[in-house]
């Protein structure tokens, strides 16, 4: 193993991405912080031949070097080659993961070529490490966009300057601890021994990485203002929550009790709210552009939205019989009647709306019965 000849940097005058570059001695591989961040070996040729992440630094890297239960010829293949090692301290074990993957992304390491960059699905460890964060993550940044309040200013404050009609009254906006209820039980869910191996759950994992991103995102923006990009980031959200609603192929397959209370029913309350709430990002921003409405008055454009939400659930629970999306979309609707229930014509039109919805939880509930009962006997 060839090792370079130099003095060890000072660490704290090296910025990222100029990594320190050290020699593979026992007193360096005794200093490696025991912290989360990513490492990556070089060649002589100063080539990355391979890039990783760790939980524990130190550990990590010092495996390599012990008698391990991992692949021989890949550890030897990179022991032949490796010139030098260099790392980066992260904050979490989330951040180390996301940056391997730009790291093998950027450098094509030869050592990794069985990774690739997105289309691995999200193995169980790294599931277990980074669902977790993702939601840990939202939850602290929407607890303190509200408890500081995040740029001095309340969520719902925030909401209540632009008139528009498809808004509920302020209790609806309590459903987000459900949803956060819900997004924690499924961490606490997926990270379970006999999850580790469910395709369902693998096929979703970076999507929901992506969907707490993203929530994250709006929040942060709708606190500082900045309503065009705020659309960009529930864009977001809405694509990676229909995406993971397709993945899991909810309301379709039969899955045991545990798994639908956990995984199914937190996504179609949390697919059903967003869905609300991607409508009032948009009629608040054309309001914000002050649209004109093509002539057309904010009371009608209200009764047009509401039936385009009528269509939207209906569409939903007759293919998938999906109860906890329809209720969600039923509390939305009752909350708009209940706010606006000085304007008559939106009012009328919100309670109208929510007996169709009503109507069609109801009669999917009754067909998906029959569609479950087993064939009557001939005999």
């Amino acid at each position: 193993m060839h090792r370079v000849q130099q003095e060890r940097p000072d660490r704290s005058q090296v910025a990222w991405p100029d990594v320190v570059a050290l020699q593979v001695e026992r007193d360096f591989l005794r200093d490696i912080p025991e912290m989360p961040g990513v490492y990556l070996f070089r060649d002589g040729a100063d080539r990355v031949i391979y890039a990783g992440k760790a939980g524990n630094l130190r550990v990590r890297v010092n495996s390599y070097f012990w008698n391990t239960g991992e692949s021989v010829e890949k550890i030897e293949g990179i022991l032949e080659r490796l010139h030098r090692i260099e790392y980066r301290v992260l904050g979490s074990d989330l951040e180390a993961v996301i940056e391997e993957y730009r790291l093998i992304d950027e450098h094509k390491p030869a050592f990794n070529t069985k990774l690739r960059v997105p289309e691995r699905a999200l193995d169980a460890p790294d599931r277990i490490l980074i669902v977790p964060s993702a939601m840990q993550g939202m939850l602290k940044l929407y607890v303190l966009a509200n408890a500081l309040p995040l740029n001095g200013l309340n969520t719902g404050d925030i909401s209540d300057r632009f008139t528009v009609y498809f808004v509920p009254a302020g209790y609806v906006f309590s459903i987000w601890g459900l949803i956060y209820v819900g997004l924690i039980a499924y961490a606490i869910f997926q990270a379970l021994p006999a999850q580790r191996e469910n395709p369902r759950l693998r096929a979703v994992g970076w999507w929901v990485v992506l969907s707490g991103l993203a929530n994250s995102a709006w929040i942060f923006l709708w606190h500082y203002e900045l309503f065009p990009i705020t659309l960009v980031a529930m864009l977001i959200l809405l694509i990676s929550l229909i995406a993971i609603y397709l993945r899991l192929d909810i309301g379709r397959p039969r899955v045991k009790a545990a798994e639908k209370w956990f995984v199914d029913v937190p996504f179609s309350i949390y697919l059903g709210w967003i869905t609300v709430a991607t409508i009032a990002n948009v009629t608040s921003l054309l309001e914000y552009f002050a649209w004109g409405g093509w002539g057309i008055s904010n009371q009608i454009w209200a009764l047009i939205i509401l039936a385009v939400g009528v269509v939207v659930a209906g569409a939903v629970h007759l293919t998938r019989y999906d109860v906890a999306y329809m209720l969600v979309i039923l509390w939305a609707f009752i909350g708009i009647a209940i706010k606006h229930s000085e304007t008559s014509l939106v009012a009328t039109g919100a309670w109208i709306a929510s007996g169709l919805v009503f109507l069609l939880l109801v009669v999917g509930i009754l067909f998906n019965r029959k569609r479950m009962s087993p064939p009557a006997s001939l005999g």
